[in-house]
């Protein structure tokens, strides 16, 4: 998603340079595989409510009567934590244990070397990178992608505030990202599935759309032929299993490798050709060295 994707996912907020913020936003999404077009609705649509269409990385403080309390909740232990650890990032980190478990998280994830960092520095959340990672972090440790296949906004409003507020916000804001689709897929993934999808095309069509020379000259005998990988993995089955059955659905093996018609196998595939000529010489193999064995003992 580029930058002017972010800001119609946004809401377009004056002042907010969404450039800036769609490569830590697209870096977030992919670490909290936010990958299909339900997740990254549903993504924008609570983390746009949370920082007022990113235009907030820092919770604003009054202090409320709700922020007064933030003193011994949330792991704050200390005077003063209540406004150390106050909301930051996208989706308002808050609360000593909180930051202290997103350093850990991160650490784990080889995104910061120190476990600490967070809990040490917590204004690091209100810059751009963490904050976005900061509700990475969060997205992923409330699993809250298991909402997005069934457009759950209401329950992912429920873990993320414990209740439903801000509720008509989120709904609508969800509902502007609805027609944006794919477009709010993170550009590294959509590079990414575009160049697999890329790679495969080449690999069953070959490099010029028209298949594989290779192929044409490996299995059949017209040199000019060129052949789709499909095509080709077609053919090599019917020479190891044999023409297919009538309704198609199985190889019905070679007749000149079966016993014979009107014999208990009167067809064989290839395989099991081979391995009933390998039966058959162990046994051919076992009965001379009796044979043999036999002699010697006459002897």
């Amino acid at each position: 998603m580029d930058g002017q994707i972010l800001a119609e996912a946004m809401g377009n907020q004056p002042g907010v340079d969404y450039d800036a913020l769609a490569g830590p936003c697209n870096e977030a999404m992919i670490i909290a595989d936010v990958t299909t077009a339900l997740r990254a609705m549903l993504w924008c649509a609570q983390i746009g409510h949370e920082s007022v269409g990113l235009a907030f990385f820092r919770e604003l403080w009054g202090p409320t009567s709700d922020q007064l309390t933030y003193d011994g909740r949330l792991g704050n232990v200390n005077p003063g934590d209540g406004y150390r650890y106050r909301g930051r990032g996208a989706i308002q980190l808050t609360g000593r244990s909180n930051y202290r478990s997103f350093g850990e998280w991160a650490a784990q994830r080889g995104l910061t070397s120190d476990p600490a960092l967070f809990e040490n520095n917590p204004d690091l959340v209100a810059e751009p990178r963490w904050g976005f990672v900061a509700a990475a972090y969060y997205w992923v440790t409330r699993d809250l992608n298991r909402f997005a296949a069934n457009r759950e906004v209401t329950n992912s409003t429920h873990v993320i505030n414990g209740g439903e507020n801000g509720l008509a916000d989120r709904i609508n804001r969800y509902n502007r990202c609805f027609p944006l689709g794919d477009r709010l897929l993170p550009e590294q993934e959509r590079e990414i599935m575009g160049a697999v999808a890329d790679r495969v095309e080449t690999q069953l069509v070959g490099p010029n759309g028209q298949g594989f020379e290779i192929l044409g000259k490996a299995v059949e005998t017209d040199p000019t032929r060129y052949r789709f990988l499909t095509e080709a993995v077609a053919v090599i089955l019917e020479q190891l299993g044999g023409p297919t059955s009538e309704n198609g659905e199985s190889f019905g093996g070679w007749d000149q490798l079966g016993d014979g018609e009107g014999s208990a196998v009167a067809a064989r595939t290839l395989v099991d050709g081979i391995a009933h000529v390998k039966n058959q010489n162990d046994q051919i193999l076992a009965q001379q060295a009796e044979i043999l064995k036999a002699l010697k003992g006459g002897n």
